[in-house]
């Protein structure tokens, strides 16, 4: 925009830049100037950090012009972007469509870039609970806890709710990483020396493996982050254990209490014949 200093040498800061608001307010009831150079004026460049923006337009986090005007420096303006004194200068209107459309291109861009960020991370937790969930499932095959097929339904089936927990929002499918689960599985089932394929298990598997209590305490804690629900089952199943132990015990104890009670009256029998036989022959005897 061209400045008449000596037309703005009579008037004051605040005098001048109420004939620019003036001259705004009248631009949006007339609405009807085709002049370039009129729509030109409109439009707010700021040569340091080139944000634009169109005053008869505004974005909404922008505030009225009077805001940004610098009571001691009246040629100048506060950027809305940068925050920084400028002279007040304008942009064309073919200027402004192309900062537009490359603001739009840089906003898709970091969308893209933002939503691909997303995806790598969402990648890493499903990577991350596959191997806790792997390496678990492990120690309880290799102390006998589990059976090898257990094993493979448990971590195929679980591995799917990861994968689905995390994929559900993204391009991201049990499928991609189907290949990886089963060839961690057989590497798993091979150092334990079991030769059948993960996948023949699963196509052959007939267990109802939502009833399976594991399988329930490993989906809480893993899609419903229930930090407690593996203790919890651990410690259910060392009651269970201790319970057996204890009756196994109770029912040892009780045999041997039986055992003794027959062997007493056993020889008390024996005694009582013993003794029969004895006054049987004194009376042959007699």
């Amino acid at each position: 925009m061209d400045f008449d200093e000596e037309k703005y040498q009579t008037k004051s800061s605040s005098d001048y830049w109420a004939d620019v608001v003036k001259g705004i307010e009248k631009f949006n009831e007339t609405a009807e100037e085709d002049n370039e150079e009129e729509s030109k004026s409109k439009i707010f460049v700021c040569r340091l950090c080139g944000f634009m923006y169109d005053l008869t337009n505004p974005p909404k986090y922008i505030q009225p012009l009077n805001h940004y005007i610098i009571s001691n420096e009246p040629l100048k303006l506060k950027c809305p972007n940068c925050g920084k004194a400028v002279l007040y200068d304008t942009a064309t209107k073919e200027e402004y469509e192309k900062y537009l459309e490359k603001k739009q291109k840089e906003k898709a861009k970091k969308e893209e870039q933002r939503q691909q960020k997303i995806r790598s991370k969402k990648i890493d937790q499903i990577k991350d609970d596959l191997k806790e969930l792997a390496k678990d499932l492990k120690e309880r095959l290799f102390n006998k806890e589990i059976s090898p097929k257990r094993f493979v339904a448990l971590f195929s089936y679980m591995s799917r709710n990861i994968v689905k927990r995390y994929g559900k929002d993204l391009d991201i499918d049990w499928l991609d990483f189907r290949k990886t689960i089963y060839e961690l599985s057989d590497g798993i089932l091979e150092v334990y020396k079991y030769n059948e394929k993960s996948e023949e298990i699963i196509n052959e598997y007939t267990e109802n493996i939502e009833e399976d209590e594991l399988y329930k305490a490993e989906l809480e804690y893993y899609i419903e982050d229930n930090q407690f629900a593996i203790p919890d089952y651990e410690l259910k199943q060392r009651i269970r254990e201790y319970d057996r132990q204890d009756a196994k015990i109770r029912k040892e104890e009780y045999q041997k209490e039986i055992e003794q009670k027959y062997q007493t009256r056993k020889n008390e029998l024996l005694q009582r014949a013993e003794e029969r036989k004895r006054r049987q022959k004194l009376r042959d005897i007699m």
